[in-house]
């Protein structure tokens, strides 16, 4: 009665799967695209994790014993043993991490342009489509061709 609502159910099936298939690869693509980006945005992020879970980390000190309470943030730092610090395995991870995303970040751009010089693509050949190239190309030739064929210019020699 409806052919078209309960026909072939495994074409149906084969349809959208490679549809999402399709979608799949383009959110990879563009996932690895904006991966220096995004790893740039966590380091930012861990620097301010790290700033507050310092400060944190001081105030917690001074509120805890009184050898701390009128000493400013710098002769904290200077005169507190590495392990009596609140959180200070935390607080290291933060500073790892924020060098860990950047330096990843600057390794996958310098892999980028590698692979770039490697393979002989420029900047345009990444933003324009081939098709859309192809046809700047084409326009391009026409053009040159037209300043060629310019009849106020003489070619003959």
């Amino acid at each position: 009665m409806f052919p078209e609502y309960f026909g072939d159910k495994l074409a149906f099936s084969k349809v959208s799967l490679m549809g999402l298939a399709g979608r799949l690869r383009i959110s990879w693509h563009y996932f690895i695209a904006l991966l220096p980006a995004i790893l740039i945005g966590c380091s930012l992020y861990f620097v301010y994790s790290y700033h507050n879970l310092l400060l944190d980390s001081i105030r917690e000190l001074r509120n805890s014993a009184d050898l701390y309470g009128d000493l400013p943030f710098k002769k904290i730092l200077e005169s507190t043993e590495p392990d009596k610090v609140p959180n200070s395995s935390l607080t290291m991870i933060y500073y790892l991490c924020i060098f860990l995303a950047a330096e990843s970040s600057f390794i996958l751009m310098a892999i980028k342009e590698y692979l770039q010089d490697l393979t002989g693509l420029s900047e345009m050949d990444l933003i324009i489509p081939r098709d859309q190239k192809d046809e700047k190309l084409a326009e391009t030739f026409k053009s040159v061709f037209k300043q060629s064929e310019d009849p106020n210019q003489d070619n003959t020699s």
